[in-house]
Order: C-alpha cells, then sequence, then structure tokens
C-alpha cells in the first residue's frame, strides 16, 4: 500500500518572495491613492477605478509568483489584509469628528440669538462689550483652538464681573454663555479632532480598497490552485496492515 506523496516544491522557491511582493504592491498602491486625491476631482469614482486596477494588480501578481506561494504564504497574506482593515476602520475618527463639529455648530446656532439680545453692550465702547463681541465672533467656529481662547476671553470677563471692574453688568451674558459651553463641552468638544485635509480623509477608503483586492485575491489563488499544494503527511499504517506486508 502506498502513500500518497506531495509533489516538492519548484526548484529556487522562496517562501517569503510573495508576502514581500504583496507589501510593496500595497504600499504602491496607497501611495498611487494619494496622487488620485490630489488630482482627481470624483472620489467616487476614483475609489471604484482604483478598487478594479488594485483587484487586477494583486491577481497579476499572484499568478506570476504561484511558484513562489504555499500555505504559509497565504496566511502571511491574511495578516497583511486584515492590518490593512484596521488601518482603514481609524478612518472612523474622522467621520466621529466631523458629527462632532455638526453637532457643535447646532449648539452654538441655538444659543447665538439669546447671546447677541443679552450681550452687555448697552455701553458700545467699555471692555465688557468689546469681550463680548470677540467671544461671539470666535465661538461658531467649531476648532478647539478657538473654543478655547474663547474659555480664556470668558474667564477674564467673569473676573471683572465677580471683582465688580465691570461698567456695565454682564451677568445675564455669562449665564447663557456658561449653559452653552456645557453642553459643547458634554456632546461635542471631546470628540472633535483638529481639522484634517481631504487627503486624510479620503486615504482611509483607498487602504480598505487595497485590503479588500487583496482578500478576494487569496480566495482566486485558492479556487485556482495559484499555489504550490501542502505537502501531505503520511497516514499512519495500522498494526493489521504492517504484518500484511
Amino acid at each position: 500500500m502506498t502513500d500518497a506523496i506531495a509533489e516538492p516544491p519548484p526548484e529556487g522557491a522562496h517562501p517569503w518572495r510573495t508576502p514581500l511582493w504583496m507589501v510593496g504592491l500595497a504600499v504602491f498602491l496607497v501611495l498611487g491613492g494619494y496622487l488620485l486625491i490630489e488630482y482627481v476631482a470624483d472620489q467616487l469614482a476614483s475609489i471604484l477605478i482604483f478598487s478594479l486596477a488594485s483587484l487586477a494588480a494583486f491577481h497579476i501578481c499572484f499568478k506570476l509568483l504561484r511558484n513562489h506561494t504555499d500555505e504559509k504564504t497565504l496566511k502571511i497574506v491574511d495578516y497583511l489584509y486584515l492590518i490593512l482593515a484596521m488601518f482603514g476602520v481609524v478612518g472612523i475618527i474622522d467621520v466621529q469628528s466631523t458629527i462632532a463639529r455638526e453637532r457643535y455648530e447646532a449648539v452654538v446656532s441655538r444659543y447665538l440669538p439669546e447671546l447677541q439680545k443679552v450681550k452687555p453692550c448697552k455701553l458700545p465702547s467699555g471692555k465688557e462689550c468689546d469681550f463680548a463681541k470677540s467671544i461671539l465672533s470666535i465661538i461658531p467656529t467649531p476648532e478647539r483652538a478657538y473654543f478655547s481662547m474663547s474659555q480664556k476671553l470668558m474667564m477674564m470677563l467673569k473676573g471683572w464681573q465677580d471683582h465688580k471692574l465691570t461698567d456695565e453688568d454682564a451677568s445675564k451674558f455669562i449665564g447663557v454663555y456658561e449653559q452653552m459651553t456645557a453642553e459643547l463641552e458634554k456632546s461635542a468638544v471631546p470628540y472633535m479632532r483638529p481639522g484634517r485635509s481631504g487627503e486624510d480623509k479620503f486615504i482611509w477608503f483607498y487602504i480598505l480598497a487595497v485590503s479588500l483586492a487583496l482578500r478576494i485575491t487569496k480566495v482566486t489563488v485558492e479556487w485556482r490552485e495559484w499555489h504550490v499544494p501542502k505537502a501531505e503527511k503520511p497516514k499512519p499504517t495500522s498494526t493489521a496492515e504492517a504484518l500484511a506486508l
């Protein structure tokens, strides 16, 4: 009784050649994504075409390297796909920040009319009026730096009010402002990130496209058997078979 023996891998096969090519190709494609973001206006069409191009590139690369691809290589490819996918998921941070900015603007727009109404500007030349106008011009911008600046101006205004150094009562203005900032600090400000360029926002989708193209290609490799077959372990010989031999 003979056992099935797998064909030995082709001479010159290198187990790390395919993973290294995959990493290099993935980096090249992501860099290409940066260029597309900069020079192509229609990002939806660009990402769709980029996904198809990535899929074709990985298929061609795997087919050419099929004699250097084994089961271990396919596992490494799985890890590469999962790492790329994890980087793509980081793009959720940008989505959360965008939602926080929209929430910030909604809260400010709700309080702004009342703040305009109670601002201490009966004396237009008074320092309270100047500070109130500065705060009202800064606070609508959904950026942490501007929010922090308006907070510092308000602290100075409150200090003058507490030490009775103001020429006009600003308590109503301060009260409405504090209600607004309490709501902003609870629902918006902690989730805002520094402003990102369009490049930073879209690159995550290109990374996801590369990872999906790589994973789909792996399915094709397994289906079309573009890899060195796994060596089969010899089947254990039973005692009866051994005696019969």
